[in-house]
C-alpha cells in the first residue's frame, strides 16, 4: 500500500514516463483499502444485553463468564451453548433474569456491530472506485480510501483484489544481509541459494526456525523436528496443513507418519494415486480437490472451483446442491457411491 500511496499522490513531472494502460495507479481515487464488518461474538452480545437491561456491571459479568471461550477462533453460538455447556443451561432454566439476557443476547448476536479495514486487503479498479463500489475516507495511512463493499461483495462487482503483506521478516534479511557484508566483506544473493541445501534441510530438523515466516511458532518447530524436511515441498505442504482444520482433523501427524515410513499410503480410489502421491495420500492444497472433482465426477473446471470455493468459504448451502451432482459425476466414472460421498 505504501508503493501505491506514493505512486499515487505525488502529481506527474514533465518529461516523466507514464504507464501506457490509462495510467489508473496514478489516482487516488482507483485504490482503496476493504471495509470489514466486527460482528457481535456471545460474550459481547450477552454483555450489551444486560446492558441495555440495566443490569450491573457484576451481574452481566457473571452472565457472560458463563458463555464458553472460543475454540482455535471459533465462537460456540448463544443456541448451541446451551445445549452443549451445563453450567450455562442451568443459570439460563432457573433464573429469568439470565434467561431475559440470554435470549436477547441470541437476539443479536452476529449482527455488524463496527466496521474496521482489511490489514492487507486493496482493491485497484481501471476507472474511479465510485463507478463500481460505494467508497468512504479510509482511518490507515497508507491509503486514502476504503470501500463500503467487504471482500466478497467486492470480488462479486468484477473487481482485482489483492493482498499486500508487510513482512518484519524481509527488513530483517535485508539487514543481515548488510550486517554481513559490513562484518565479513562477503556479498550474498540469496537468489541464489537453490531449494536443496543440505544445510538449510538440516536447520529445518533440527526445528530452529525462530524468524523464519511461518515456520516460527512453537507448535510448528515442533512438527519440522519431527517431520525431517528433505525438500521443498514438504515445506510448502507444512504451510498448508499448520491451519485449524487440519491440525483437528489430525492431517499433519498422518502427513509426517507417511512421509517417515511410519504409516502406510492410501488412496479412497486408485484414480486420486495420480493427485496426492505428492503429499503421500494426505489432500493438502485446494488444486489437489479441483483435481479430484474433475478425476472422479467428471467436473469441469468452474465446477470444481466452485466447489472449492464453498469448502473455503464454508458455504455450506452451495456444498449440499453439489453433493449430489458429485456423486452422481462418480457414479458415472465407476467409483462406488460410498466412497464418492
Amino acid at each position: 500500500p505504501i508503493a501505491f500511496r506514493d505512486m499515487y499522490r505525488h502529481p506527474l513531472k514533465v518529461g516523466e514516463p507514464v504507464f501506457t494502460i490509462g495510467n489508473p495507479f496514478r489516482e487516488r481515487d482507483h485504490v482503496a483499502g476493504i471495509v470489514t464488518f466486527g460482528k457481535m461474538m456471545p460474550k459481547a452480545a450477552v454483555r450489551v444485553a444486560a446492558r441495555v437491561l440495566g443490569l450491573s456491571f457484576k451481574e452481566a459479568d457473571a452472565i457472560a463468564k458463563l458463555v464458553p471461550l472460543p475454540v482455535q477462533g471459533r465462537h460456540t453460538p448463544l443456541k448451541k451453548a446451551i445445549e452443549e455447556h451445563v453450567e450455562l443451561r442451568q443459570a439460563y432454566q432457573s433464573h429469568p433474569q439470565t434467561k431475559q439476557v440470554i435470549d436477547l443476547a441470541i437476539a443479536i448476536e452476529g449482527a455488524p456491530r463496527h466496521t474496521s479495514q482489511h490489514a492487507c486487503g486493496v482493491v485497484i479498479s481501471n476507472k474511479p472506485l465510485t463507478e463500481y463500489v460505494p467508497i468512504q475516507s479510509s482511518q490507515h495511512e497508507d491509503l486514502d480510501y476504503v470501500s463500503q463493499y467487504s471482500l466478497e461483495p467486492i470480488e462479486a462487482t468484477g473487481l482485482v483484489k489483492m493482498d499486500f503483506l508487510g513482512l518484519s521478516n524481509l527488513t530483517i534479511i535485508e539487514q543481515a544481509l548488510e550486517i554481513i557484508q559490513a562484518v565479513h566483506g562477503v556479498t550474498i544473493n540469496i537468489n541464489t541459494i537453490p531449494l536443496t541445501d543440505p544445510d538449510t534441510f538440516a536447520l529445518l530438523s533440527r526445528g530452529e526456525t525462530v524468524g523464519v515466516f511461518q515456520l516460527e511458532s512453537d507448535g510448528m518447530q515442533r512438527y519440522l523436528a519431527e517431520l525431517k524436511p528433505t525438500v521443498f515441498e514438504d515445506i510448502m505442504a507444512m504451510c498448508a496443513l499448520y491451519r485449524p482444520g487440519p491440525l483437528s482433523a489430525g492431517m499433519v501427524p498422518a502427513y509426517i507418519n507417511r512421509k517417515n515410513g511410519r504409516e502406510q499410503v492410501a488412496y479412497d480410489h486408485p484414480k486420486m494415486e495420480e493427485v496426492l502421491k505428492e503429499t503421500y495420500g494426505v489432500t493438502v492444497y485446494q488444486e489437489q480437490i479441483m483435481r479430484i472433482c474433475r478425476v472422479l465426477a467428471g467436473f469441469t473446471g468452474g465446477e470444481a472451483d466452485t466447489l472449492r470455493k464453498a469448502m473455503g468459504k464454508k458455504k455450506r448451502d452451495v456444498l449440499d446442491k453439489m453433493k449430489e451432482h458429485f456423486v452422481e459425476g462418480c457414479k458415472k466414472n465407476d467409483v462406488a457411491e460410498k466412497i464418492a460421498k
